[in-house]
């Protein structure tokens, strides 16, 4: 691949016409390499071709420069590939499953939605399911922020209210995050499975999926901060909802 369609891979609209995407540095191609996910193609220095470079992939050896001015990053001394997106989850692959999810209702910072990929991967969560108005998965800065958790987790856009609805009727237990106004965390309990939704800093949850939870919860504010982050507080509601095989108390 040329080096200057590489670089509109930036561009959701190219990712989106060509399927492809961007990985870069050294730990996220490493695990891309370990991976059952399609390389068409990596550049990389010499520094980092001897011992990763499996001989199966077609590999342009080029400088530290030359990674950052055809890539995303502004320090890239290792390598940059071009990968192919894995194909989309449907609702019936979702439920098949059985198993807790996370929801994210237009969450629009690529640094959150890598860090709750992240989150979601340390916590056993393997599929994310988000509005269509969420940050595209396969941005750059998304992926960057996952450090390799976007091998392992999917994030399949769907109409948020028509999916939730889907989850409920598959005995999903839709438990919403509130800044305020909900149980506060510790006070209530949930069954398994259960989907975990979250909204953005500035304006939270829709109001057309409040309406439908089965429960808000709120995290107890102590100091003055006006707002947690979203990432940061799906951590915490994560670890929260972690408990027995069929209860959790958060």
């Amino acid at each position: 691949m040329q080096k200057k369609h590489v670089r509109k891979l930036a561009n959701k609209k190219y990712r989106k016409e060509t399927g492809l995407f961007l990985v870069q540095g050294e730990k996220n191609v490493s695990e891309l390499l370990a991976s059952d996910f399609v390389i068409e193609c990596i550049f990389c220095t010499q520094e980092f071709l001897p011992t990763t470079m499996p001989h199966s992939v077609s590999c342009t050896l080029v400088t530290a420069a030359e990674l950052c001015s055809i890539g995303t990053l502004e320090s890239n001394d290792s390598a940059l590939a071009v990968a192919r997106q894995a194909p989309p989850l449907s609702m019936a692959d979702i439920v098949s499953k059985g198993r807790n999810l996370l929801v994210l209702d237009s969450v629009r910072d690529p640094g959150n939605l890598g860090t709750l990929v992240r989150t979601a991967d340390w916590f056993g969560i393997d599929t994310i399911i988000a509005s269509p108005t969420t940050v595209d998965f396969y941005n750059p800065k998304v992926i960057a922020a996952t450090m390799g958790s976007f091998l392992r987790v999917k994030v399949s856009y769907l109409e948020l209210v028509d999916a939730c609805r889907g989850l409920q009727k598959n005995k999903y237990s839709l438990i919403g995050a509130t800044a305020a106004g909900g149980t506060p965390l510790g006070n209530t309990s949930c069954n398994s499975p259960y989907a975990l939704i979250l909204g953005s800093e500035s304006h939270g949850l829709s109001q057309d999926i409040v309406i439908i939870l089965d429960q808000a919860v709120t995290i107890p504010r102590v100091g003055a901060a006006e707002s947690l982050n979203v990432s940061v507080a799906g951590g915490i509601l994560l670890h929260a909802l972690i408990g027995n095989n069929n209860t959790a108390p958060i």
